[in-house]
């Protein structure tokens, strides 16, 4: 995976589906008449909004992440000791912040261009600092350039993120998609969000993530899930390298208002 997102979600994709990573996540539009009874009662499926995911790992130990909202703008991501906090000036997001213990570990400063589209992530932690860049291609791709050092061409489609080019290495992956809604489908400012990394915010939820470069640690997953009346993922399950020696599988739970 691009490696400020490694940097940024090493500790939340635990946490987070993997969809996406991730949970990890993403949906589509209607729910399926086949699909399983819900415990909650059907809503509309434009106020749906995740707030909390919890993950039960290998050895048995399990841990929820949660999320808080003003209007459908993520406000919070938040787990026992660790949160992240999301900053918008006006109808954009601008800033995310990390903590761990209280403690401020990371920045994310967030620049637009005229067209309110994603063109700078300037991120800082301890000594660390990195500056993506955002271009927009003609053919609808988008060119991420890595603090001069990686460059990615990242193709999406009906809002999906399909394939990463690592042009001049080997960190190429594909993607595939189920037709649901993803845990995040509804939330402000969905498309930035898929950007940036915090957390995988797809329009449908992701099925496989694949490395097609080579790479030898290919970090790739493959998700399965249950889904509620509305068409929202309920449980899933994530394989993380399956049938590698890390290999490992994570149980998912999905809450939602």
């Amino acid at each position: 995976m691009l490696d400020l997102l490694i940097l940024k979600i090493d500790y939340m994709r635990k946490l987070v589906f993997t969809l996406f990573a991730v949970l990890l996540i993403t949906l589509s539009s209607c729910s399926s008449d086949d699909s399983p009874e819900s415990s909650n009662p059907p809503v509309s499926s434009a106020d749906v909004l995740l707030t909390k995911i919890t993950e039960t790992y290998d050895d048995g130990t399990s841990a929820s992440i949660n999320f808080s909202y003003e209007g459908n703008k993520i406000i919070s991501a938040f787990s026992e000791g660790y949160e992240e906090t999301y900053t918008y000036t006006g109808d954009l997001l601008t800033q995310i912040n990390e903590y761990e213990e209280g403690a401020l570990i990371s920045q994310t400063v967030l620049e637009y261009d005229s067209q309110d589209r994603l063109r700078t992530e300037v991120y800082t932690s301890g000594n660390i600092n990195q500056t993506n860049e955002y271009t927009y291609n003609e053919d609808g791709t988008i060119t991420m350039n890595e603090n001069d050092v990686n460059t990615y061409i990242l193709t999406f489609n009906n809002g999906n993120l399909m394939s990463e080019d690592h042009v001049d290495g080997n960190q190429d992956y594909t993607f595939t998609y189920d037709d649901k809604k993803s845990p995040f489908y509804n939330i402000f400012q969905r498309s930035v969000f898929s950007l940036v990394g915090s957390f995988e915010a797809y329009k449908n939820n992701v099925l496989s993530y694949v490395n097609t470069g080579g790479a030898t640690l290919s970090d790739g997953f493959t998700n399965t899930f249950t889904y509620n009346a509305n068409g929202f993922p309920e449980t899933g399950v994530t394989i993380y390298e399956p049938g590698t020696v890390n290999e490992e599988t994570i149980l998912l739970q999905f809450f939602y208002e």
